[in-house]
């Protein structure tokens, strides 16, 4: 079976470092619940991404982007109290 993600390796371990949270848990990521919006503050070099779901009972942040028919992560954390009460307003 062939993950529907893509990473960098040294990405996803400075991620782990930092947010203590694999990349490997994105397969998990509830995409058909998921709030999806683009990130335009900066010029990426590419379309930049967040996505706010559930991975099991918790609320996570994805930043990605699309490359093909795959997800390249940037990042994933858990989401903090403020993009909670975002999402739970939708």
């Amino acid at each position: 079976m062939t993950s529907f993600y893509t990473f960098t390796p040294t990405k996803a371990d400075a991620n782990l470092a930092k947010h203590g949270v694999a990349f490997e848990a994105a397969e998990g990521f509830e995409w058909d619940i998921a709030l999806e919006k683009q990130d335009a503050r900066f010029e990426y070099g590419e379309v930049r991404c967040t996505a706010v779901s559930f991975i099991g009972p918790r609320l996570y942040v994805m930043v990605f982007t699309r490359r093909g028919d795959k997800v390249h992560i940037i990042s994933l954390r858990k989401a903090n109290d403020r993009e909670t009460r975002n999402y739970e307003r939708f």
